[in-house]
């Protein structure tokens, strides 16, 4: 939902969750993005991964602060918590 308010596109990659094969975040290159096996990840073009949902979405609020989703103003970012 945070892409769509935003118009944002970023490149997606459709991961195995469900257990029947391999579950792709179990294998060892996933866990190196993230050692907890979690979805979603942000992978960056320098190979840093983000994976948790509010620092991905922190961290695309600073690239493009327009329109402010998560306030413009200190108590507007206290007052949605993010």
């Amino acid at each position: 939902m945070y892409l769509a308010e935003k118009s944002l596109e970023i490149p997606l990659a459709h991961v195995r969750i469900d257990g029947v094969g391999v579950r792709e975040t179990r294998t060892p290159e996933f866990k190196r993005k993230n050692p907890f096996g979690n979805v979603p990840v942000v992978e960056l073009d320098d190979g840093t991964a983000l994976a948790e949902s509010m620092a991905i979405i922190r961290y695309l609020e600073e690239l493009h602060p327009q329109p402010p989703l998560l306030g413009a103003t200190p108590l507007e970012r206290a007052e949605i918590g993010g």
